[in-house]
């Protein structure tokens, strides 16, 4: 196992491993954070590149914003994340209804032109003249 004392976030890793969350001693300032806001049950992007393309920045000045954040959680215990860094909310179309093997996506009645809307076929007359 690595020694990990010497890490400049040591307090936050220490509050990690004492609820059980997974530290591999490997994490750049970004997975740390994203581990601790997934602990505080806070959304945010996991991937750096995301984080970048939703400010308009790049990869490297995202991390050093990570450290930045951290260090002043460090000091105050308050988590604050700049918007860029904050997971967007997806939109669902179908609320689950508890029914996981419906394929709404395959449903007759949305799909396909119910029976009485076609157009009946034409019906000709065999009254012609006799000749």
């Amino acid at each position: 196992m690595e020694n990990t004392e010497n890490h400049p976030f040591q307090e936050v890793i220490n509050e990690l491993k004492e609820n059980n969350v997974r530290i591999t001693g490997s994490e750049n300032a970004h997975k740390l954070l994203f581990k601790l806001c997934k602990f505080k049950e806070i959304r945010m992007n996991g991937s750096p590149a995301t984080c970048a393309k939703n400010g308009d920045l790049r990869r490297n000045k995202v991390i050093k914003q990570a450290k930045g954040i951290l260090a002043e959680y460090k000091l105050t215990g308050l988590l604050i994340l700049p918007v860029h860094f904050k997971q967007k909310g997806r939109e669902t179309k179908y609320k689950h209804d508890g029914n996981a093997t419906a394929n709404r996506n395959l449903w007759n009645s949305s799909n396909r032109a119910k029976a009485d809307n076609h157009k009946k076929p034409v019906l000709y007359s065999y009254n012609s003249k006799k000749a």
